[in-house]
């Protein structure tokens, strides 16, 4: 004889309400490892939202709530680890790319460019490399 399952009991739902406290909105899980990893890469807020699919209120909402910061904040602190990723990638890239190499000098060791003109009308590019004045040019072909 086989045994049969008792029908299972239904809840009436009155006046279109579910029985109990209201629970509002089910909580998402929010990835904050790949929320963070977006601010590396410099995403906006808007981008990151459209990406994990979460509203904007809502990444604030569990920004204050997990980390006690206001968005703004966290993002901008992450952006910064994004910052110091960009710029080692730029040191490996001076060691292979003569131009990268100038941009760094220029940027961070004073260095510029000098361009003189000679006497026939060539434009001679001289780089300074943040060492003092940079010596006038003198045109190695003239006779004195």
């Amino acid at each position: 004889m086989a045994l049969r399952k008792e029908p299972q009991k239904k809840l009436v739902h009155t006046k279109g309400r579910s029985p109990g406290p209201s629970k509002g909105k089910a909580k998402r899980e929010i990835d904050w490892d790949l929320v963070k990893k977006l601010c590396q890469i410099q995403c906006t807020q808007e981008e990151i939202c459209a990406f994990i699919d979460i509203s904007e209120d809502a990444l604030r909402a569990g920004a204050k709530e997990i980390y006690d910061l206001q968005l703004k904040e966290l993002f901008a602190d992450w952006r910064l680890g994004g910052n110091c990723s960009l710029r080692r990638k730029q040191w490996h890239l001076a060691d292979t790319s003569a131009a990268v190499a100038i941009f760094l000098g220029k940027q961070y060791l004073g260095q510029d460019d000098d361009y003189n003109l000679n006497h026939n009308g060539s434009v001679v590019q001289v780089v300074h490399y943040g060492d003092g004045e940079p010596e006038p040019w003198k045109d190695t072909n003239a006779k004195d």
